[in-house]
């Protein structure tokens, strides 16, 4: 996994299953939402693990910040919107 962990990350505290990236195969984004990012504490964090024919793999696996996120998707990818309770998380994946 992309990231290293920490005490309080509250690593998976949201998951959300699709095709993200459109391949076929389902995808997990996985919500970090306990992340500190640069000096902003708890900015949160997702993990996303692509799937494939033998299922989820964390070869190649993104992971995006809250920074990353609040800039947008990079050109030529996909973006998916997951709503978990009250929480809104963009997800956004780049093609295989």
């Amino acid at each position: 996994m992309e990231g290293a962990a920490a005490a309080g990350d509250a690593f998976g505290a949201a998951l959300a299953a699709d095709d993200f990236n459109g391949d076929g195969f389902a995808d997990l984004a996985i919500g970090v939402p306990g992340k500190d990012v640069g000096p902003i504490v708890d900015a949160g964090s997702v993990n996303v693990l692509h799937g494939g024919r033998s299922g989820l793999s964390a070869a190649g696996n993104q992971s995006f910040d809250a920074d990353q996120l609040q800039a947008g998707p990079p050109p030529g990818s996909t973006t998916s919107t997951t709503t978990t309770g009250v929480t809104t998380t963009t997800t956004t994946t780049m093609p295989d």
